[in-house]
């Protein structure tokens, strides 16, 4: 029952640095950050909202910031051979798992944002545009590809115990 506990707190812990590595690549390159708070949709997770960056190394940055220093701490606990704490190992590896799906993820939202009819609409009416191409993105076959290398990440991860 701890371990289950201490992998949650784990797990928190990494959900909290994930979003510090938006906040400090947002302030690192001036974006204006709108909001930080947490949501239950689709699932419970953290968020930080900036103002969306017009820049596309910006918006990059920002994105994936927060899974740069998740596979930094991966690498960390890799290099040291860390993973005999099991609360650890599982902790990490449900947050790899989470920041990497194909359902609502950064990796997502930089793939959205990046597709034709989002760069023509600009800045007009994003929500509105994002659910579209989110709708439009999802089961085609980049977010097959997508959820076939993100089942192999999960197995590989798994296979690390």
């Amino acid at each position: 029952m701890m371990i289950i506990l201490h992998s949650l707190l784990f797990f928190l812990l990494f959900m909290l640095i994930h979003e510090g590595g938006h906040i400090i690549a947002a302030k690192t390159m001036a974006i204006p950050i709108q909001k930080i708070g947490a949501s239950l949709k689709p699932y419970p997770h953290f968020y930080v909202s900036v103002t969306w960056p017009r820049s596309i190394v910006q918006k990059y940055s920002y994105l994936f910031a927060g899974m740069a220093l998740t596979w930094l701490i991966f690498s960390i606990v890799q290099i040291n051979d860390y993973w005999g704490i099991k609360s650890l190992y599982y902790g990490l590896i449900i947050q790899l798992i989470v920041e990497m799906n194909p359902f609502h993820s950064d990796i997502i939202i930089a793939i959205v944002t990046n597709r034709k009819s989002f760069k023509k609409a600009g800045f007009n009416d994003f929500e509105s545009i994002y659910k579209t191409e989110l709708d439009a993105y999802h089961f085609s076959a980049l977010w097959y590809l997508h959820f076939s290398l993100w089942m192999v990440v999960i197995v590989l991860l798994l296979k690390m115990s």
